[in-house]
C-alpha cells in the first residue's frame, strides 16, 4: 500500500522565486484551494495580483481531503447551539453558494477535475446517534432544504438512520487548483518560497520570505493555520483533529457520497478517473489526544476490512484547524490584512466561499457573510470557557505524555533523548543510518512526535511536519528543525 495521498498524482505546476525584491497591490500567501480561488476572482480586478506557496500549489491540506462539496455536513446543531439558528441557517447559504460557485467555474473556464454531481447521506452508525441525526434532519426542515429518508437497508456502510439530499457534487482538488491557476495568466504565482515575517510600515506591508522581501498594500494569508501568534492568537481559539483516509480501486462507482454524526465518524466517497476508487475516512480525532499514529492506521484498516471485499490502494492523514463555534475564520484581521482558516473539515466548500468573500471585502467592501466569518467576532461566555478549558488540560496531559514520559514506545525505529537540556529526535532508517533532529516545534515549542507511517516529526499542537532530516514539510512554523539550524 502506498502511504501518499491519491489526489498527488496530479501534473505539478511549476514557478519558481527570485531573490530580488517584489511590489504588488495584493499578495496571497498560501496557494491552497482558499488561496488560488482569492486569486482567480481577482485577476481581472485591474490590481496587480501575486501568490506565493512554500510549496506546490494545491500539494498542501488540499491534496489531502476526501474532495467533497456538500453542505450536508453534520454541524448545524452545533453552530445552532454555540451562536443561533440563524447563524446556522446563514452559513448553510455561504456552502449552498460556494458549491454553486465552484460548478459555474468548472462549466465556464471548462476545468477537468473530474466534477460529478452526486447525492450527499448523513447516517447514524449506532442507535445512540440517532438523536443526533434527527436533529440536523430538524434544523434543515426549519431552514426549508428538501431531503429524503432513506427508505430500505441497501447501504454502503452499516447505518441505523439516514437522509441525503441531492444538490452537491464531489470533483478532484488538486486538478480544480491547478486548473484555475491555469487561467489567472495575469497573477503572478510563485512555488517554493516560504513566508517568515510580517511587518507594517504606515499603510504598507513587507513581507519577508526565504527568498526575497515582498512589498503590498493588501495582505491575505491563506495558509491553512496562520504562521503568526499576533493579530489573531489563532492557537487560543482553535485545536486540531486528525483524520485517516483509505483510496481503494473499485469496478463501479456509486453517484454518492456520506459521512455519519457522532463521535465515530465514517466517512466514504466515490471518484471517477483512468481508474475507480472508494475514498474512505475514519478514526477522527483531537490531535492531543492519540499520538499514536500507527495504531490509528491500523484501526482504520480494520474497520475498511470489516466494511469493504476491496484492497487497500493508498492510506494518508490529514488534520483540519477547528474553531469553537464551529464557523470559519475568514475575513478582515485588521486593516488591509485578511486570514481565512478554522475550515472545520470542510476546506473544499469553505476554501472556495473563502476566495468569494475576501475578495468580495477587498473590491466592493461588504459581503453578507462578513459578519458570520468575522475572525474577531464575540463567542458565548459558555462556550468559551468550556471549550478553551478542555484544549488547555489536553494540552497539559500531551506536555506530561511527550516530555516526563521517557520511554516511548509507540515509536518504530526513532526514539527521543535528552543532551544537556536540548531534547532530540533520532529515526535509525532502514539502512541504519541515524537522523538527528531537534524535537521542539519552532512555531509555539511544542514537543514532536514520530510519525512512524509517513516517517515524519509532527507537532501534536499545531500540525507543523519536518522530515526525519529536519525540513520544514507543513506550517505553521516557518523554519526547520535541522541542527545546523539552531
Amino acid at each position: 500500500m502506498k502511504h501518499k495521498s491519491i489526489w498527488k498524482l496530479a501534473k505539478r505546476h511549476k514557478k519558481r522565486a527570485s531573490r530580488i525584491a517584489k511590489e504588488t497591490d495584493v499578495l496571497i500567501i498560501g496557494g491552497g484551494i482558499a488561496g488560488m480561488m482569492t486569486a482567480y476572482l481577482l485577476k481581472d480586478s485591474g490590481l496587480k495580483v501575486a501568490l506565493i506557496d512554500k510549496g506546490e500549489i494545491g500539494n498542501g491540506v488540499t491534496s489531502c481531503s476526501t474532495g467533497k462539496l456538500t453542505y450536508l455536513q453534520g454541524n448545524y446543531r452545533n453552530i445552532a447551539t454555540t451562536q443561533s439558528k440563524e447563524d446556522a441557517k446563514l452559513y448553510l447559504h455561504s456552502q449552498r453558494e460556494a458549491i454553486r460557485l465552484a460548478k459555474h467555474i468548472i462549466k465556464k473556464e471548462n476545468i477537468d477535475c473530474n466534477f460529478e454531481e452526486v447525492d450527499s447521506y448523513l447516517f447514524s452508525s449506532n442507535k445512540s446517534d440517532e438523536k443526533e441525526l434527527k436533529k440536523e434532519a430538524e434544523l434543515l426542515e426549519y431552514f426549508g432544504i428538501p431531503f429524503l429518508w432513506m427508505q430500505d437497508d441497501d447501504f454502503i456502510l452499516p447505518a441505523t438512520l439516514a437522509f441525503k439530499v441531492e444538490d452537491t457534487a464531489v470533483f478532484h482538488p488538486v486538478k480544480f487548483v491547478k486548473g484555475i491557476a491555469a487561467k489567472c495568466s495575469n497573477v503572478e504565482i510563485i512555488e517554493y518560497v516560504t513566508a517568515k515575517e510580517i511587518t507594517k510600515h504606515e499603510d504598507v506591508f513587507f513581507v519577508k520570505t526565504d527568498h526575497n522581501l515582498w512589498k503590498t498594500k493588501e495582505l491575505i494569508v491563506t495558509t491553512h493555520y496562520p504562521f503568526f501568534l499576533f493579530p489573531g492568537t489563532i492557537p487560543f481559539r482553535t485545536h486540531l483533529e486528525r483524520s485517516y483516509l483509505i483510496a481503494s480501486e473499485v469496478e463501479e462507482t456509486l453517484p454518492e457520497c456520506g459521512i455519519s454524526v457522532g463521535k465515530e465518524t465514517l466517512s466514504y466517497r466515490f471518484h471517477k478517473d483512468d481508474k475507480n476508487y472508494l475514498l474512505f475516512a475514519s478514526e477522527s480525532h483531537k490531535m492531543t489526544n492519540h499520538i499514536d499514529y500507527e495504531k490509528r492506521y491500523d484501526e482504520m484498516e480494520e474497520k475498511f476490512k470489516a466494511y469493504f471485499p476491496y484492497k487497500m490502494e493508498y492510506e494518508w492523514m490529514t488534520h483540519d484547524v477547528v474553531t469553537d463555534d464551529s464557523i470559519p475564520y475568514i475575513g478582515m484581521l485588521k486593516d488591509h490584512l485578511f486570514i481565512a482558516t478554522g475550515f472545520n473539515k470542510w476546506g473544499m466548500t469553505n476554501g472556495i466561499l473563502a476566495g468569494k468573500v475576501i475578495s468580495d471585502l477587498l473590491l466592493e467592501g461588504s459581503s453578507p457573510y462578513q459578519k458570520l466569518l468575522n475572525p474577531k467576532r464575540r463567542q458565548k461566555l459558555s462556550t468559551l470557557l468550556s471549550k478553551r478549558s478542555l484544549s488547555y488540560l489536553e494540552l497539559s496531559t500531551l506536555y506530561v505524555r511527550t516530555t516526563l514520559i521517557k520511554n516511548h514506545f509507540f515509536y518504530r525505529n526513532a526514539y527521543v533523548i535528552n543532551e544537556n537540556g536540548t531534547p532530540y529526535g533520532i529515526y535509525i532508517d532502514e539502512k541504519g543510518i541515524e537522523h538527528k533532529v531537534y524535537n521542539k516545534c519552532p512555531h509555539m515549542h511544542c514537543n514532536l512526535i514520530f510519525n512512524s507511517n509517513d516517517k515524519t516529526w509532527d507537532c501534536p499542537c499545531h500540525g507543523s511536519r519536518f522530515t526525519v532530516d529536519g525540513d520544514l514539510l507543513q506550517g505553521p512554523s516557518t523554519t526547520s528543525i535541522k541542527i545546523k539550524d539552531k
